[in-house]
């Protein structure tokens, strides 16, 4: 966020200054709204914010301190209608910055993780979550399926148990690696 500058620019441009604490109001507003989605994310078991989330937190909150100490002192000297608004939104957007770093330092102390699932560690979480009795019905489909494709002559025996020693919801992996280990081999 760069809030300093429109609120430099409509103190200085007495023509534009209307817009550009319109403007910035705006953004204050919407980047608040922005913050409590996060918060909202991460209640629900969402993903945390990452490090680099949350100093981008640290540094919008300090630029929001610039913004409202500058609409704050435009204010005091001079009398504009709705620059207290401003102030409020700006602080308002601080104060949601400044909760959005408590949010990810407490997410990151609790072993909440701090980036994005990969769909398949999200793959992995969903079929561990599962009773053993679930566990064995998708291994079964998985034997199954493979059982289909050897008989349809779309792989080899040798392909079927390689792809049934994966650990379950780790095929994709499981083959990938073997196939690149194969194709890195040295050849004979």
């Amino acid at each position: 966020m760069v809030l300093p500058l429109p609120v430099l620019l409509a103190v200085e441009l007495d023509a534009a200054e209307p817009w550009l604490y319109a403007l910035t109001a705006a953004f204050a507003l919407a980047h608040t709204v922005l913050r409590m989605g996060e918060w909202r994310r991460v209640a629900t078991g969402g993903p945390a914010p990452t490090a680099q989330e949350a100093m981008l937190a640290v540094f919008e909150a300090v630029l929001g301190v610039v913004a409202a100490g500058l609409v704050a002192a435009a204010a005091v000297y001079t009398s504009a209608p709705g620059r207290w608004f401003v102030f409020a939104a700006l602080v308002v957007m601080t104060l949601a910055c400044i909760v959005s770093v408590v949010v990810a330092r407490r997410a990151s102390k609790h072993g909440v993780s701090t980036s994005a699932r990969s769909p398949h560690d999200a793959v992995v979480v969903a079929l561990s979550a599962l009773d053993e009795r679930a566990r064995q019905g998708v291994g079964g489909d998985l034997a199954s399926a493979l059982d289909r494709l050897v008989e349809s002559g779309v792989i080899d025996p040798d392909a079927r148990e390689a792809a049934l020693r994966a650990p379950l919801g780790g095929l994709a992996r499981r083959m990938w690696a073997l196939e690149r280990a194969a194709s890195h081999a040295p050849r004979r």
